[in-house]
């Protein structure tokens, strides 16, 4: 096939898009999260260091609530996801399917592998990013020049 790559694996050395987020409030360590293109959906390898509510970065999307599927493994630790009628945990060793309308909440410490719909997690990374970048610059304490004064001579 010219111009395009088969890839029917993927691992977390073959990422080539890595992304690092943080240190956002209350954050001493920074989250990782590494990425692999397969045929219209993206693996993911995430490490979340600090304990997150994403409820924040998803106002605005219907429901507010991340619109985009997942299927996954809990590597180590604990995920929860908020769905409009309850909320589903998932510990070391779990493997889990978060449909369009939930929201993540991660425990510190918590590695995941997740599967999801590229055209899918784009728009919902870059609303999640909008918004992430929106509270980090109403959040960011601003600096104010002052003006010398004018000397009046006389």
């Amino acid at each position: 096939m010219t111009g395009s790559t088969d890839i029917s694996r993927g691992s977390e050395r073959d990422a080539t898009h890595q992304q690092t987020r943080g240190p956002g409030p209350a954050r001493h360590t920074r989250d990782r999260g590494r990425y692999v293109e397969l045929d219209g959906y993206t693996l993911a390898f995430e490490t979340l260091r600090a304990d997150v509510d994403a409820t924040p970065l998803f106002q605005g999307l219907p429901e507010d609530r991340c619109q985009c599927a997942h299927w996954g493994y809990v590597v180590s630790v604990l995920l929860t996801l908020r769905h409009p009628d309850r909320d589903q945990q998932y510990r070391t060793g779990d493997a889990c399917y978060a449909p369009p309308a939930h929201t993540p909440i991660v425990t510190s410490g918590t590695d995941i592998v997740e599967f999801s719909p590229t055209a899918q997690l784009r728009q919902v990374m870059v609303h999640s990013l909008t918004a992430q970048l929106a509270h980090q610059t109403a959040t960011t304490p601003r600096l104010h020049r002052r003006r010398p004064r004018s000397r009046n001579s006389g």
